[in-house]
């Protein structure tokens, strides 16, 4: 969601409501953690987000 998305959804459901579904979508389903939207991967745990496979969700560099 947008940052004008967000407060669409906050003045119709109310702040609690929005951060109890922001904790719901930034949750791990493997460690029950909460994720950073700065990485790909659950910092905790390094379940990937898209694939929900674990691994380090980083690129690998060429050597």
């Amino acid at each position: 969601m947008s940052m004008l998305e967000n407060l669409v959804y906050i003045k119709e459901y109310g702040e609690t409501a929005f951060l109890q579904q922001q904790r719901k979508k930034y949750t791990c389903p493997d460690c029950g953690k909460l994720r950073t939207v700065h990485h790909d991967y659950c910092i905790y745990c390094k379940q990937d987000k898209r694939s929900g496979k674990s691994g380090t969700g980083m690129k690998k560099t060429k050597e």
